[in-house]
């Protein structure tokens, strides 16, 4: 079977099916994992180390103080016992490795987007012949570093504050049928559901709405406002095509996470026996579970880029239908001369041509 080199925009730009938009997500992996590839480890790789080896050093921390908490347990006071347990969490949430996953893991985040789409823009806006080089793709993300990081900030924020509107209007609703009713159970009942259809399908349809949000973002390179607007727009109609094949790609990440668990779990083995003491993890244990939490946040690199190219292919082929982008290239090829053929030598058998 013939595979799409994905190096021409009409290769991009196409109507596809549900099926279609989940296989070119792959084909473009098996097109160009040597040059993506190379992209991701050496630009998002420091990057999965540092977050993985904070995320192994935090979990082991968490570990250690909920054992010294059970440990004190009898000398807590019984009566207020918050005071131990807040202590505790504090230094969890307050400790170097859990900022540095916070913050680590915006940046790391930020990476893996960029490089990805900045690596298939790159791809549409390069000749077909010329190979997209890990400078050209760093390049790209040395320039929309900061903005995509205040754009992910910007979303965060803005779905907090749509998040917490959409609660007081429900709950004013809610109140309402209730005090009109008297207080009844059933109302009581009807209240509850309708506050949580309306903030859990609010939810739903704005992050669906806005998954095209980033690959609009770095192709594109419109503003904050523009981008959300055009993302709702490109998503007018095929909200529930979206939804699906978002559900389905995350179906198939969350079974590639589960084989990679298992499989650092055969290194991380040791743990399972150091846990039945009360001093922590300690020697070979505490080693084997660094590189095996290491291992997991590292997945990142086969798992994400999957989810983020089926979303890109949607966006392609929403842009398609609605836009017909792919005729204003083969209107601006009018006029322009063919690419030459490198000539070939004839072989004995051939007759030549008539």
């Amino acid at each position: 079977m013939r595979y799409l080199p994905f190096t021409h925009a009409s290769h991009f730009l196409k109507e596809r099916d549900f099926g279609q938009k989940i296989e070119a997500s792959f084909d473009f992996i098996r097109a160009h994992f040597k040059p993506l590839g190379r992209a991701l480890l050496m630009i998002v790789l420091p990057a999965a180390l540092v977050i993985g080896l904070a995320t192994a050093l935090m979990t082991l921390e968490w570990i250690n103080n909920l054992k010294g908490l059970q440990g004190s347990a009898a000398t807590v006071d019984k009566t207020n016992p918050w005071p131990g347990i807040s202590n505790v969490f504090s230094k969890m949430f307050f400790s170097p490795a859990y900022l540095t996953i916070v913050f680590g893991g915006l940046i790391l985040t930020t990476m893996l987007i960029l490089t990805v789409y900045g690596y298939v823009t790159l791809r549409l806006e390069t000749a077909p012949e010329q190979e997209i080089t890990v400078s050209a793709v760093w390049r790209l993300v040395r320039q929309r570093f900061l903005g995509t990081v205040g754009a992910l900030i910007g979303l965060g924020v803005g779905s907090m504050i749509v998040f917490f509107l959409v609660s007081m209007v429900a709950g004013v609703l809610s109140a309402l049928l209730i005090g009109g009713s008297g207080g009844s159970r059933f109302m009581i009942g009807v209240a509850v559901v309708l506050v949580m259809s309306l903030v859990f399908g609010a939810f739903a349809y704005i992050s669906i709405a806005l998954s095209l949000f980033l690959i609009i973002w770095v192709r594109e390179r419109l503003g904050f406002l523009a981008t959300i607007s055009r993302s709702f727009k490109l998503i007018w109609g095929k909200w529930w095509s979206t939804f699906g094949l978002l559900i389905v790609m995350l179906i198939i990440s969350g079974v590639i996470i589960l084989a990679i668990t298992l499989l650092t779990s055969l290194i991380s083995s040791p743990f399972a026996a150091a846990t039945a003491g009360t001093d922590g993890l300690e020697g070979a244990a505490r080693l084997s579970f660094l590189v095996a939490t290491t291992l997991r946040s590292m997945a990142s690199l086969v798992i994400y880029p999957l989810i983020l190219l089926a979303l890109a292919f949607q966006y392609f082929n929403l842009v398609e239908r609605k836009e017909g982008e792919s005729l204003h290239y083969l209107v601006d090829a009018i006029g322009q001369p063919a690419p030459e053929a490198a000539p070939q030598a004839l072989r004995p058998d051939d007759e030549g041509e008539y």
